[in-house]
């Protein structure tokens, strides 16, 4: 059968479906257009609302699909700028990632809807760009840059191992001579550069090609708690600047050591990985750690600590963890799978694998669980000898009249649905069960790849523990609005 010389692939990365931070675009291209050639007339990162600069309403309303990516702040009344901001990551990242990975394949492809890039693009009066704008200029440069991490933050003074990739789409068809690539972290405040690496020559690069160049990056020192900066890629050559981009991330400032523990209660830990023991060791959160159960009497202040590979059957009842449990203490799940819901039936319907780019802790928000926390902290995180930056590998979904309790909500990405599945996409990555005086908490966070890479994973980590250490920390929790309260515009929770 003739199907023609070149495939039309339609995508929406970072909308209906995982984005470049996760997809690596050349396999996503072999996988769909084995040996062949390429365009895109339809690849879309989602939909900006002409006046407000928030999702289009009917994607809101109907679908719930950009409250995969933001949550509560999808809703009418929210700052479009966290939208805005979402919007304008995964467009650049994809379109330079098109770029940089077309090996020979492609015969055009276009992002759109181009007119979604603007304020008011129907009045000439009142038009203005959104972010996605600028990012897009970067992007389609003739000289193209792109940082390769997909990492946006970074803990002060840490080094990065990475790369730029240059191409070359000179408008004159040009080989280019005489490079200098210069990265620097800049204050976004005051447009001071903070850090900066050594000049790197890039002695030639021909016409249509993409060069990889090895960068170590060094953060900048900071007294700031987590300051913004833009990280800064600049090619010139001895006429000046050839081009340039940026990317916004952020510096943590570095952990500082306690010399007490933070609580008063201990910990013991089951089956933990190593990467999340190493880190409850360090962190001194707890007066005491061991990998024994401690006695009935020590419940009440006691934090059960239980990895992925354990098999849960002390958790079944009349076993050691569930008599600690009904007397008083917080069992915490790692990624327990399905284990959790055969265990509590009543409670949970299923489990799903995902690759889950964002939570939303609008169900725990106001609580120890999400102190100092920021809107989007819960989205993108690094990961430990990987280069996708995402936040869980696992979800679960509660049954309406169960006894669970979700504390951080997910909800995976999706495109058209029926109006009846729309409840379908409500999971969770981190829930409570009350079990007798005690709870178990179940979180299908990716703490054990991340908390020693992403500054905001090990924030997070920090909070659940000492949450935990409280038995009245999840005591009132806010009732997140519905998605009728939400679209007619209400904002606050309310507390129960």
């Amino acid at each position: 059968i003739d199907d023609g010389d070149v495939d039309d692939i339609h995508r929406y990365r970072g909308w209906y479906s995982d984005s470049p931070f996760v997809i690596d675009s050349k396999a996503d291209i072999k996988d769909l257009t084995p040996n062949r050639p390429l365009i895109g007339q339809e690849m879309s990162t989602g939909y900006p609302d002409l006046d407000t600069g928030l999702p289009v309403l009917r994607y809101t309303r109907d679908l719930v699909t950009p409250q995969a990516w933001v949550g509560q702040d999808a809703y009418p009344g929210r700052d479009p700028a966290v939208f805005l901001e979402h919007n304008r990551a995964v467009t650049k990242r994809w379109a330079e990632q098109l770029r940089f990975q077309r090996d020979e394949r492609t015969a055009g492809f276009m992002l759109f809807s181009a007119e979604c890039w603007f304020a008011h693009s129907y009045d000439a009066r009142r038009v203005a760009p959104y972010p996605v704008y600028g990012a897009m200029r970067e992007a389609w440069s003739p000289v193209g840059l792109a940082l390769e991490t997909a990492r946006r933050r970074f803990y002060a003074g840490e080094e990065i191992e990475t790369a730029a990739f240059i191409t070359n789409d000179d408008e004159q068809f040009r080989d280019l001579r005489g490079l200098t690539l210069r990265a620097a972290f800049v204050d976004e405040r005051t447009g001071k550069e903070m850090a900066a690496i050594d000049d790197v020559k890039v002695e030639s690069l021909p016409y249509y090609a993409t060069f990889r160049q090895p960068l170590r990056l060094r953060a900048p020192e900071t007294k700031e708690a987590r300051p913004s900066m833009s990280l800064v890629l600049r090619l010139t050559d001895n006429k000046g600047e050839v081009s340039r981009t940026l990317d916004r991330v952020e510096v943590f400032a570095k952990p500082v050591p306690l010399t007490v523990p933070m609580v008063n209660s201990s910990a013991a830990t089951l089956s933990l990985g190593r990467g999340l023991r190493q880190f409850v060791n360090e962190a001194r959160v707890f007066q005491q750690i061991t990998d024994d159960l401690p006695p009935n009497m020590e419940a009440s202040r006691s934090v059960l600590l239980i990895g992925a590979g354990d098999s849960l059957k002390n958790l079944r009842p009349g076993g050691r963890v569930r008599e600690l449990v009904e007397q008083g203490a917080t069992a915490i799940l790692f990624s327990p799978g399905k284990s959790i819901v055969d265990l509590f039936p009543n409670d949970l319907s299923e489990v799903k694998k995902v690759t889950g780019e964002y939570a939303d802790y609008a169900p725990s928000a106001g609580t120890k669980l999400t102190e100092g926390l920021r809107a989007m902290d819960i989205k993108w995180w690094g990961r430990k000898d990987d280069w996708r930056v995402f936040v869980a590998s696992s979800a679960h979904r509660l049954k309406p009249n169960g006894a669970a309790r979700e504390l951080i909500r997910f909800i995976p990405s999706h495109s058209y649905i029926l109006a009846e599945r729309v409840p379908e996409q409500y999971m969770t990555v981190l829930f409570e069960i009350p079990v007798g005086l005690g709870r178990v908490w179940v979180c299908d966070l990716d703490l054990e790849e991340s908390v020693a890479v992403d500054p905001a994973a090990r924030l997070l980590m920090l909070n659940l523990l000492c949450a935990a250490a409280d038995p009245s920390s999840t005591k009132n929790l806010p009732v997140v609005p519905s998605h009728q309260e939400s679209l007619a515009g209400r904002r606050k929770p309310i507390t129960k």
